[in-house]
């Protein structure tokens, strides 16, 4: 089933450490459309056009690419390195994660709370709420959207006793685990939240993923283009059928699941014509951390005032506040142990 080298043979040897710029090139894309996303809330605009939902939908797997390329990279490192310090590791995934999440919540909770005081807000998350339901707020990413992700990405982190065997174990072992995982979890009553929790349940999926496309990695770069086309008729024909209602509802994961295979592999062979998305994903912590909500919030109340198309303020306020992000993060990882908000985020200057 491993169509790599056997890992667990890997493991007798240590390789050169280099980045899969196909990956980054995965988390550019995405980081994309986590802004667009969220700008969307802001521009008070939706796509209706079919033609723009199903590539939209194709092309926009939101952070699932995040915890599917951890996930992968956590099997790879596995697969070269046999000692596993399990102490250590979460305390780097603490440094990496929670502290930045300690930081932009803390920060972003002042600065809700300053605006609540002076009644810019009609809505009141922590003026005048006890001490419990201020920090169900801080929890639940009320103020800050997108800050759930790095605290459910820890919570599977430190799952990776578990994780571990199934890179040791080989390709069929995860690729059960995999399947059993999506198939309980779709086929059950649960409900996604704004919590890290159930987003850490409903993430644990794609990071299973992640391990399994690391044992499959040696047929995706065989085959990569035939993987690609092949997904990509998988997946128009499955929105097809989901239109006329011929699909069940409850399938819309394997659609999902199709397009990823087909984004996971269009990169794999297409990674050199994407340098820009490389080179976004190489930053997504930073970004990730910075649009949104202060920036997003002040691009949007700005180019409102000369903007009035919804499609048009959307696209202004996505690339506005992603270049934004851009500009701040590199700025702030100028400053000496500026770096250190974002958990030692890679360096934005060259090389």
């Amino acid at each position: 089933m491993t169509a790599t080298a056997n890992p667990t043979s890997a493991m007798q040897k240590k390789t050169p450490s280099d980045r899969l710029l196909y990956l980054d090139a995965l988390r550019g894309m995405a980081i994309i459309f986590v802004v667009w996303l969220h700008a969307s809330s802001y521009s008070h605009h939706e796509i209706t056009d079919p033609t723009a939902l199903f590539v939209l939908r194709f092309i926009n797997p939101g952070v699932a690419f995040f915890f599917l390329t951890d996930g992968f990279l956590f099997a790879r490192h596995m697969s070269r390195y046999q000692e596993f310090e399990y102490v250590d590791y979460m305390r780097k995934s603490a440094w990496r994660l929670l502290l930045p999440w300690l930081i932009f919540t803390a920060s972003y909770g002042m600065l809700r709370a300053g605006f609540e005081s002076v009644g810019f807000f009609t809505t009141y998350l922590l003026i005048g709420h006890s001490f419990t339901e201020i920090l169900g707020s801080l929890f639940n990413s009320s103020f800050a959207m997108q800050m759930y992700f790095l605290m459910s990405l820890f919570l599977i982190r430190a799952l990776s006793p578990v994780t571990r065997h199934l890179v040791i174990k080989g390709g069929l072992a995860a690729l059960l685990a995999t399947v059993v995982y999506i198939i309980i979890l779709n086929s059950s009553n649960f409900k996604l939240g704004t919590d890290p929790v159930t987003n850490a349940i409903a993430g644990f999926q794609y990071y299973l993923l992640g391990i399994l496309y690391f044992h499959l990695d040696g047929i995706f770069r065989r085959r990569a283009p035939p993987v690609a086309l092949s997904c990509l008729f998988g997946y128009t024909i499955m929105v097809a059928l989901e239109v006329r209602g011929l699909l069940p509802v409850s399938a819309e994961i394997l659609t999902k699941l199709v397009a990823m295979t087909a984004n996971y592999a269009l990169y794999l062979f297409a990674v050199r014509r994407v340098g820009v998305l490389v080179r976004l994903g190489q930053h997504t912590m930073e970004i990730y951390l910075l649009h949104a909500p202060v920036l997003i919030f002040g691009v949007a109340l700005v180019a409102g005032q000369v903007v009035t198309n919804p499609l048009y303020l959307h696209l202004v306020v996505t690339s506005a506040s992603l270049l934004g992000a851009i500009a701040a993060g590199w700025t702030i990882s100028r400053i000496p142990r500026g770096r250190f908000v974002f958990g030692g985020a890679s360096r934005w200057v060259a090389g």
